[in-house]
């Protein structure tokens, strides 16, 4: 299984839409993704699913994969809203109130975690108690708006940082 992590997104109002490029190498891989987890901070209008994302989430839908799911501690789901596409993607959203989301990705156990409940923010000691807790072979976070990637104890750690590259 070939899943695809994206970072915050901030459409529109940091960027416009995804890089021409990487969109291109979306369309090209189209069929070899699984899976899209959008892992995300409150402050990411994707994670209110506003009509201004509707087009990158349906481009999402469409032309990449259509198994998307968004993970957040701020995820407006699109029914409670009043759902405002006019022909919706479908699009599981995971919500907690601490912010952690385990999945079992082919035999390894992957932690999704939001920038709250890290503290203090970005933290190593934080991330890999976070991983203790979680007991995650792999521990992804999001709100850094850089990528990293390092490995501590036996756990991978990733922050995908921002898939349009704004991130002030």
């Amino acid at each position: 299984m070939l899943s695809l992590v994206l970072g915050n997104l901030h459409v529109p109002y940091r960027a416009i839409d995804l890089p021409v490029k990487f969109k291109e190498l979306l369309e090209k891989n189209q069929g070899k993704i699984d899976k899209i987890f959008i892992c995300s901070t409150a402050e990411d209008p994707i994670m209110t699913m506003n009509t201004a994302n509707s087009d990158l989430l349906q481009f999402l839908h469409d032309q990449v994969c259509p198994d998307i799911e968004l993970v957040g501690s701020a995820v407006t789901n699109p029914e409670v809203q009043g759902n405002k596409y006019e022909q919706p993607p479908t699009i599981k959203t995971k919500k907690t109130e601490n912010g952690l989301f385990v999945y079992n990705i082919n035999g390894f156990r992957v932690a999704f975690v939001s920038q709250i409940p890290v503290v203090p923010k970005d933290d190593v000691l934080a991330l890999i108690n976070m991983s203790r807790q979680t007991r995650s072979d792999i521990l992804i976070w999001s709100g850094k708006h850089e990528v990293e990637a390092y490995s501590l104890e036996g756990v991978l750690f990733l922050s995908p940082g921002t898939a349009t590259g704004a991130f002030s």
